[in-house]
């Protein structure tokens, strides 16, 4: 695996947290009820990042009642989803990390969405070009760049 992928796969991972909390801004957090996915998004996030998350940390990323989290940190231990085991530091606090299938399912997710336009962090629109096909693009925030600036030049032009 190339270190682009890792790094678009935690880039995805972020933007997606950063989105749905975005959305409370707008939204209340209740109409959206997904907290084992942002649990899951937050133990990937600390994955790749190689820190750790405590059981109190994950029920605080999952944005509802501490007994609503803890039930959820449950189910995905019944699913296989998540481990918990022993911190070093503080015996009184419980680590909890993504098991290897949850963490291969969540690296095919990202990479399967590589690409989709809900989660791509840098859009592209393929660039024609007369003579070959190497596959250029151009970033959409460039694209309308480029087309604000010609619409402004178009409109100080005048015709007559």
């Amino acid at each position: 695996m190339i270190h682009t992928e890792i790094v678009g796969r935690l880039r995805r991972a972020k933007s997606i947290l950063k989105l749905r909390a975005r959305r409370d801004a707008y939204f209340d957090a209740d109409l959206f009820g997904e907290p084992i996915w942002d649990m899951l998004l937050d133990l990937f996030v600390a994955h790749m990042e190689g820190t750790t998350i405590t059981t109190t940390s994950l029920c605080i990323a999952s944005r509802v009642p501490q007994t609503t989290a803890l039930r959820y940190i449950s189910v995905m231990q019944e699913k296989r989803l998540i481990v918990s085991r022993k911190n070093e530091d503080d015996a009184r606090m419980r680590i909890l990390e993504l098991t290897p299938q949850a963490l291969g399912a969540l690296n095919q997710y990202f990479d399967h969405c590589d690409g989709e336009r809900g989660y791509r962090d840098d859009p592209a629109i393929p660039l024609k070009h007369d003579a070959t096909d190497d596959g250029a693009k151009i970033a959409v925030n460039d694209f309308m760049q480029l087309l604000q600036t010609y619409m402004k030049d178009k409109s100080s032009i005048r015709v007559g």
